[in-house]
């Protein structure tokens, strides 16, 4: 009885362990480890890094520019200004119509419902569709470790009335990290 109650407490213990460990991925990539790491991985699959928007973000914040579900898209990837570890990856589908954008939300939403569980609606964005999120689970199913969102942004610094389509990649692990570096400075 004791080797069946040690055997189980092993198995519960690697699965939590490798939970921990297992990252959302990104085009194949986990959303782990530097920036620089990340972004060589990025530039491997044809993504090109963008030294015009790069340079007015700010510190956590390096932009690309590529090609993501056979479609032009600017890509912003989050890290943590001190430790440099990646977070977050967001595509932008920049200055649509809206209906355009609602094409694509739809056709999107389909795709990642196929793959992803769907987990709820938040209230309404700006181009009148709720954004849609969508659960990561490991690989053993057993737990979440990240979310991805669907979202039609409204972009106000376009004077022709244009939407972004945002597709946002959140790894849970790195995310927590970064807040509680964050906490810390506060």
């Amino acid at each position: 009885m004791r080797r069946i109650i040690t055997s189980f407490l092993f198995c519960l213990i690697t699965m939590t362990t490798y939970a921990q460990t297992e990252h959302v991925k990104f085009m194949g990539i986990p959303i782990n480890g530097t920036i620089t790491q990340f972004q060589q991985k990025l530039q491997a699959k044809g993504i090109k890094y963008n030294r015009e928007y790069s340079s007015v973000s700010g510190p956590g914040t390096r932009f690309f520019d590529g090609v993501f579900l056979e479609n032009k898209a600017l890509f912003m990837v989050k890290y943590n200004s001190k430790t440099k570890i990646v977070y977050e990856v967001v595509v932008l589908f920049k200055e649509q119509p809206l209906d355009v954008a609602k094409i694509y939300f739809d056709d999107y939403n389909n795709k990642y419902s196929n793959k992803y569980f769907y987990w709820k609606e938040e209230a309404s964005s700006w181009g009148g569709e709720k954004p849609k999120f969508y659960i990561v689970p490991s690989s053993n199913n057993l737990d979440v470790i990240g979310c991805i969102v669907i979202a039609i942004d409204y972009n106000p610094y376009n004077i022709n009335f244009q939407y972004d389509l945002r597709i946002q990649y959140i790894d849970y692990h790195n995310s927590s990290l970064n807040d509680k570096e964050v906490d810390n400075e506060i």
